[in-house]
């Protein structure tokens, strides 16, 4: 997962990381938490904006999200995540822009960067490829040093 290279990145707002069929956004309870916090939701009103996405003895998950904890369901484990609309869309995305960019989760600050640790201290990948995200080779550098 460790990369040694310099990377371009810019995000260009085409939300395309927020519409993908395949990108799920996974949530940890410090993200439940801010974005409660920061809507003024109640806990069973939280549960109008995930979803548990449940993970079947057959199926594989989906790339990035083998190393998500998961919580225990009475249909087996899940992944808790921000729900998506018919569409694809993330609930909270609207006209191309996130309705709730400064408490938006962890995975979305990081995207299109994904992080690990090791004995050998933090690694980082890519979660996208460009052709889901333009924004991978634009802009300046983002170097080894400012990701880690």
């Amino acid at each position: 997962m460790t990369k040694k290279v310099d990377i371009r990145f810019e995000c260009v707002q085409c939300a395309a990381c927020c519409s993908q069929k395949e990108i799920v956004v996974s949530v940890t309870g410090r993200d439940m938490t801010r974005i409660a916090s920061g809507l003024g939701l109640y806990p069973q009103q939280m549960l109008n904006v995930v979803d548990f996405y449940i993970n079947k003895k057959d199926d594989q998950l989906p790339p990035g999200l083998e190393d998500i904890p998961q919580v225990m369901t009475e249909r087996g484990p899940a992944i808790i995540a921000l729900k998506k609309l018919t569409t694809n869309e993330c609930i909270f995305l609207e006209d191309n822009l996130c309705m709730i960019h400064p408490l938006r989760p962890g995975a979305c600050r990081a995207f299109p960067f994904v992080f690990s640790k090791d004995d050998d201290g933090i690694n980082w990948g890519l979660s996208a490829k460009k052709e889901i995200c333009p924004g991978l080779g634009q802009g300046g550098i983002v170097n080894n040093e400012e990701l880690l």
